[in-house]
């Protein structure tokens, strides 16, 4: 470790504590900058989940700061921003953080205002393409002192909105390879797609299902079923899904599930994972299909070629409408390819591991907090 790292204090600032893949990669990361010995502060404004504590790695301090701000429209937003910041100023100082880590673009505007007021360096995040992950940029693309993209897309997205291109650095997600160990598949009579997200119109599962609907009214599909996975996002869609479902008669095909903490078990269950989202940045459930040796389409968006490679490694859907969808389904019904899973394997192990992200990580604080002294 350098001399810049040594006793390094670091604030990673995240806006809330679920089991999603931002939080994934942030627990792994704090788990191991504490085994290098530098000391790390996770602060957060809101928990969505109240069993997140029994993720946190031993000797990660975890402060939330707690008032209700996220769901807060407009003006009242506005009204309690400088609350947050305010409370943010005092932690620093109380712990003597010497770096600045933010997580999202919330989180990336308040970060920006406490390193102008105190002079502590800020590294910002981008995690996905969609509008969303921009907000703020003016404010924290000027004032961070580097900027993390989780994808290629997200930074040129980043250089042309005029941010230098010397200010970005890309650190792709990384995959637990000892938890996601590749498991050859067993060819069974009825096929399962798996779909893992967060239930939100950006991850597009209604037309997931409208396509699926589709395809089992086929006389050959009969066989065919569906599992949905993750937490709740909007609510309007998650009564849309089950409604869709109880109308079109596809509760014995069709399981939905919140947070499954073995999702390891959930994936070697599936013949295939399915990703039709309109937006991404680097998505978990593609890589660590990939190293389990599960065969995947998702959707052509962000750096999601790039992992396919011209689906030599997996398949890409043709469009996200029903059409598209529906298309993709049967391709991959009928895609079972042993030389395609091991490559695929083989290119988390060279590209994409957890171990490869911190290196990357700690490289990055070194120098952000050396070229500040």
């Amino acid at each position: 470790m350098s001399y810049g790292m040594h006793h390094m204090n670091i604030m990673i600032i995240n806006s809330c504590l679920s089991h999603g893949g931002v939080e994934k990669q942030i627990f792994y990361l704090l788990e191991h900058l504490y085994k290098k010995g530098l000391l790390c502060n996770l602060v957060t404004y809101q928990s969505e989940n109240p069993s997140y504590n029994i993720l946190l790695p031993d000797g990660v301090s975890h402060r939330k700061i707690s008032f209700t701000f996220y769901n807060r429209k407009g003006f009242f937003k506005i009204l309690f921003f400088p609350i947050w910041v305010l409370r943010l100023i005092s932690f620093c100082l109380k712990n003597k953080v010497k770096l600045i880590h933010s997580w999202g673009p919330f989180d990336n505007i308040a970060g920006s205002f406490v390193s102008l007021i105190l002079g502590i360096p800020h590294i910002a995040s981008v995690r996905s393409i969609n509008k969303w992950a921009f907000k703020g940029l003016s404010i924290w693309g000027k004032v961070a002192k580097k900027i993390v993209s989780n994808s290629l897309s997200a930074k040129n997205i980043l250089v042309d909105k005029n941010v230098q291109p010397e200010k970005i650095e890309v650190i792709n997600n990384g995959v637990d390879l000892n938890n996601f160990k590749y498991n050859k598949k067993n060819i069974n009579s009825d096929f399962i797609f798996l779909c893992i997200g967060r239930i939100s119109p950006v991850k597009n599962q209604l037309t997931l299902l409208e396509a699926f609907y589709e395809l089992v009214s086929l006389k050959n599909y009969k066989n065919m079923f569906m599992v949905l996975c993750g937490k709740i996002e909007n609510e309007d869609y998650y009564n849309k899904i089950l409604n869709f479902i109880e109308k079109k008669k596809l509760s014995s095909y069709v399981e939905v599930l919140p947070y499954v903490k073995d999702v390891v078990s959930l994936y070697n269950r599936a013949s295939c994972v399915v990703l039709p989202s309109f937006a991404e940045g680097t998505p978990n459930v593609i890589l660590e299909s990939m190293a389990l040796g599960v065969p995947w389409i998702a959707s052509p968006v962000s750096d999601i070629p790039m992992l396919s490679g011209d689906e030599k490694r997996g398949l890409l859907f043709s469009s996200l409408d029903k059409k598209g969808v529906m298309e993709g389904l049967i391709r991959i019904s009928s895609h079972y390819n042993e030389k395609m899973l091991l490559d695929a394997r083989k290119y988390i192990e060279e590209n994409f591991s957890m171990d490869k992200m911190v290196e990357r990580f700690i490289s990055l604080y070194d120098e952000v907090v050396f070229e500040s002294q």
